[in-house]
């Protein structure tokens, strides 16, 4: 199992800590206790396996639809009766009226999801199906495909075992959108703590941002 390292102090100044601590508290023993799987993923997940990063909100995966069900049950006190924003917008959020929504996105991935504020921080939880019903349509692995389930390490977090997709995972997703700081925040982490470089090597897809990647590692560990 991977220890947690002491989270950075610029992480620690926010609440996104504190709200992960009141969701987990919620929701991690009665998901185990009906043998619902659950991972957290996104920058949260980035963010407790030590990276200098500051959430903006908490993204838990299910492994299957009726996972997202038993989360809407769990996180009903925090739903309004009833929302009267789009579904699918930034604003909507599930409602006791409508705790989950199904949608198809612009890319063809089909989202079984729910929305929460948690003291004004956004809480989303989805199971999704990608447009081939495999790994997010394209060589490599996706970070909230199927294969990540035999993949995710577990990180100690108030107490509770967070299942998270690996870093080196995570950095081949963040590279292929763009997220250079996040990027940069996942090589300095994995320069500090090891790279499974297998690993890596199978999460990459694109040649240009494999060799990016590897240049940047390499050049990390002369510095080091």
């Amino acid at each position: 199992m991977k220890k947690l390292r002491s989270l950075p102090s610029e992480a620690m100044s926010t609440d996104w800590g504190s709200v992960l601590t009141e969701v987990v508290d919620r929701i991690d023993h009665p998901l185990r206790r009906a043998k619902v799987d659950w991972s957290l993923a996104g920058s949260a997940a980035t963010a407790i396996q030590g990276c200098e990063i500051v959430p903006r909100d908490l993204d838990i995966l299910l492994k299957k639809a009726d996972g997202v069900d038993a989360l809407a049950n769990l996180m009903h006190e925090y739903a309004p009766h009833t929302c009267d924003a789009m579904m699918g917008s930034e604003s909507w959020v599930s409602s006791q009226d409508t705790p989950f929504a199904d949608e198809r996105d612009p890319e063809g991935f089909l989202w079984h999801w729910g929305r929460w504020l948690v003291g004004g921080f956004k809480v989303e939880g989805a199971y999704i199906v990608a447009r081939d019903g495999a790994q997010g349509g394209e060589p490599g692995i996706w970070e909230n495909g199927p294969e990540i389930w035999t993949l995710h390490r577990v990180v100690e977090f108030g107490g509770h075992r967070i299942r998270v997709p690996p870093l080196e995972v995570q950095l081949a997703t963040c590279a292929r959108r763009g997220l250079s700081d996040r990027v940069e925040a996942i090589i300095e982490a994995l320069q500090r703590d090891g790279v499974n470089r297998k690993l890596l090597e199978r999460s990459l897809s694109d040649p240009q941002v494999h060799a990016l990647l590897n240049r940047s590692l390499n050049r990390r560990a002369g510095q080091t």
